[in-house]
């Protein structure tokens, strides 16, 4: 397609392009992690979550990554969902939000798709926010864990914003229009 804008000319997309490729990696790599090698044993996503839980004392990933059965992981249901709503929902919207953004249709063809997921991720943080803040940790590690989790509420937050001021707008000029 000649109309496509070249991506250095638009800033924001570059950032959500490099947020959809990390959280990509950080989903399939770690979130999920303990979701495959419960049912398919792959040695290396198990030593790296033991290594992030070993060095960063997360709690959530820490009783998840338990063998199913204890009191513990059961405890953890709600969080299993959650890491099941990532890998199958979030990460097809990942690789979509790519795909749009790279033929310049971020907002034509990703808009509401985007609402959507950027309104699910922020429902779904925050719980895990608020059980890591409830968390028997110091505050050093909790300061810590909230660097790696905020992230992914801040820039849904953001990404809600941006699709809703900008797909209100195109509605809106395509009302004007006609």
């Amino acid at each position: 397609m000649s109309g496509i804008r070249p991506l250095n000319e638009r800033r924001v997309e570059q950032f959500y392009l490099g947020f959809f490729i990390l959280h990509i990696l950080t989903t399939l790599i770690m979130d999920c992690a303990p979701v495959f090698y419960h049912h398919v044993p792959i040695p290396l996503l198990k030593q790296l979550n033991e290594f992030y839980i070993d060095t960063f004392k997360d709690p959530i990933m820490s009783i998840i990554s338990h063998t199913p059965g204890n009191q513990a992981y059961a405890s953890l249901a709600w969080f299993r969902s959650f890491l099941w709503c990532e890998l199958v929902f979030q990460v097809p919207v990942f690789f979509y939000g790519v795909y749009c953004i790279l033929q310049d249709q971020f907002i034509s063809k990703f808009g509401m798709l985007g609402i959507i997921y950027s309104s699910h991720v922020i429902t779904t943080v925050l719980p895990v926010l608020s059980t890591l803040f409830a968390a028997d940790l110091d505050f050093q590690a909790k300061l810590i864990l909230f660097g790696f989790y905020i992230p992914f509420l801040i820039i849904p937050v953001h990404l809600l914003f941006h699709l809703v001021s900008n797909v209100k707008l195109n509605n809106s000029n395509k009302v004007k229009n006609q």
